[in-house]
C-alpha cells in the first residue's frame, strides 16, 4: 500500500483582537493601541521569563503566573522587547497582586 498525501489546506489565522473577542478570552483586553490586526499562529505556555527567547513568530504567549511575578520590574521591559525580536502576536501576562505576588 503506498502513502497518501493530503492537499495543504489553507486556514485562515485568527488577529489577536478576534481572539480577545472570543468567549473564553472575552475578560483580557489589549493595553496598546495597535497590533490588534496581528495574526497568530499558535499559542505558547512560558513557564518561566526566559521562554520567550524561544517564542516562535505570529504566537501568542501566555506567562504562567511564575513567569509573570518574574516580569514585575525592568524585565517586563525586557519581555516585551524580547517578543518585538522574536515577533510574536501578543504577550499576555497574570495579572499581579499587591505585594508583587500572582
Amino acid at each position: 500500500m503506498g502513502l497518501l498525501t493530503c492537499a495543504k489546506v489553507a486556514v485562515p489565522m485568527p488577529s489577536v483582537d478576534e481572539l480577545l473577542a472570543s468567549s473564553p478570552l472575552a475578560g483580557l483586553r489589549r493595553v496598546s493601541a495597535s497590533g490588534g490586526d496581528r495574526k497568530v499562529a499558535l499559542v505558547r505556555l512560558a513557564e518561566s521569563f526566559t521562554d520567550l527567547d524561544r517564542a516562535p513568530a505570529a504566537s501568542l504567549v501566555i506567562l504562567s503566573k511564575f513567569a509573570s511575578a518574574e516580569v514585575s520590574d525592568y524585565r517586563l521591559d525586557m519581555a516585551l522587547r524580547w517578543g518585538a525580536i522574536h515577533q510574536v502576536a501578543a504577550l499576555r501576562s497574570s495579572p499581579q497582586r499587591r505585594g508583587g505576588r500572582p
